[in-house]
């Protein structure tokens, strides 16, 4: 997560050419980056940092100047015979160097903790636009497959009722039954017309992180995704917490509080100069100096400032402590998240093979209903309460895989691991079992 805004474009460009493939969730969270304003401004400050570096190494190279002077000059003295008026001309070169200042060197570290925070703060907002532009995207993938099963559901209804209704044409069948198959039709309609509507709504959701729109989705299978490929060992887990970006930066900001207090600790300490001066002055003036070459070693000791420096360090020494206290913060808040993301993660792997298995059981029920349908042993209303049971479990294990991928996704934003790679072996997974 470490590519600036302008590698970020280029990657995203790349799949732009892609045009009318579906769209991967690589591709969106690729273009989600290009995209987002907020990101491209933390991208800039990130760079940006990267020149207060440079900043800091230069106060310790030789400092030169020049200067130039020329004009008009008039002046008197006793051992003139008149005064005297002259074209003025004089030329100095100069150059300051730093011997003792411990500050420019602290100074310097102090400006790469800071560096570090930014790129670390970067990254943090990255994995968070991620995990948003992924729960968006498997949102929804996850209302279009309700859509899908909702339409065969509503079309399988429709047919029931058609099929009652001329079946009481030839008195074989009676109005109970017609009128609970309209039941059961006008129902899964009005369940496919919201669901319509959510999928509507989970489209926008995403195309306002792409800024374009959606287009063909890949199809995907949320209950073939494989949990024991996906959550290892939890201390495995456990053991990358120190990656969390949000936790670096605050201990990147703490080394840079540190070695800000050192600096303005330094404040206190005498400070040592060389200095080197040629100047060259042309002029009538018999008994000025033509030129002038100077070799100065310059200590400034300070002695009194009103205690300016004492109090900046009392402030840099309580903006240490508080950027520790934010280090304890983030260490603490990111093992408690963990946890209750792995202790959620067990759970949504026994719900999604308990409904895997109570998918199975409803398939066998309802083959059972229509059999004994067929035989004369349950109504209509058996076969349609069975079928309605089928497609319920169906969506609960669309829901229950859609919650295991959500879980999955915020354990590896927690740990630091939400990156191109993993959504793409996530998203690979699924995709590649669905179509087979």
């Amino acid at each position: 997560m470490k590519l600036g805004y302008g590698v970020m474009s280029i990657i995203a460009c790349g799949f732009l050419a892609l045009g009318a493939q579906p769209l991967t969730l690589s591709n969106a969270y690729d273009l989600a980056l290009k995209n987002e304003p907020h990101l491209r401004s933390l991208s800039l400050r990130m760079e940006a940092t990267k020149e207060t570096v440079t900043q800091s190494k230069a106060k310790l190279y030789p400092q030169v100047q020049g200067s130039l002077s020329w004009g008009s000059y008039g002046y008197d003295a006793d051992y003139l015979r008149s005064p005297v008026n002259e074209n003025y001309k004089s030329y100095s070169l100069s150059a300051s160097q730093p011997i003792f200042h411990p500050e420019l060197w602290r100074g310097i570290d102090s400006s790469k903790s800071r560096q570090k925070a930014a790129t670390y703060e970067f990254q943090s907002e990255a994995q968070k636009l991620g995990l948003d532009v992924a729960k968006a995207y498997f949102n929804l993938l996850r209302t279009k497959r309700n859509v899908e099963m909702l339409t065969s559901q509503s079309e399988y209804y429709l047919a029931k009722y058609k099929e009652q209704e001329e079946k009481l044409k030839f008195g074989l069948t009676n109005r109970i039954d017609l009128l609970e198959a309209k039941v059961h039709s006008d129902k899964a309609l009005s369940e496919l017309l919201a669901e319509q509507k959510r999928s509507k709504v989970a489209a926008l959701r995403l195309e306002h992180y792409i800024k374009e729109p959606v287009g063909d989705l890949p199809d995907f299978d949320f209950s073939m995704v494989d949990p024991g490929k996906l959550f290892r060992d939890g201390m495995e887990w456990e053991s990358k917490l120190g990656n969390n970006p949000t936790l670096q930066a605050s201990m990147a900001s703490e080394e840079s509080a540190t070695h800000e207090v050192a600096v303005r600790k330094y404040q206190h300490y005498p400070k040592v100069d060389l200095s080197l001066a040629r100047k060259e002055t042309y002029t009538q003036d018999s008994v000025a100096h033509k030129y002038d070459n100077q070799a100065i070693v310059q200590m400034s000791i300070p002695i009194f400032e009103g205690g300016y420096t004492q109090s900046r360090v009392r402030e840099g020494k309580m903006l240490l402590e508080a950027a520790q206290n934010d280090v304890e913060y983030n260490r603490l808040d990111t093992k408690q998240r963990f946890e209750e993301l792995w202790a959620e993660s067990q759970l949504n792997v026994e719900t999604l093979q308990v409904m895997k298995e109570s998918e199975k059981s409803a398939k066998l029920y309802l083959d059972s209903m229509e059999q004994a349908n067929k035989a004369g042993l349950k109504s209509l209303l058996d076969v349609l309460e069975a079928k309605a049971k089928l497609y319920e479990v169906k969506r609960d294990t669309i829901d229950a895989g859609y919650e295991l991928v959500n879980n999955y996704l915020s354990i590896l934003d927690v740990t630091g691991e939400l990156n191109s790679e993993n959504i793409a072996f996530l998203e690979n997974m699924a995709i590649s079992k669905g179509e087979q």
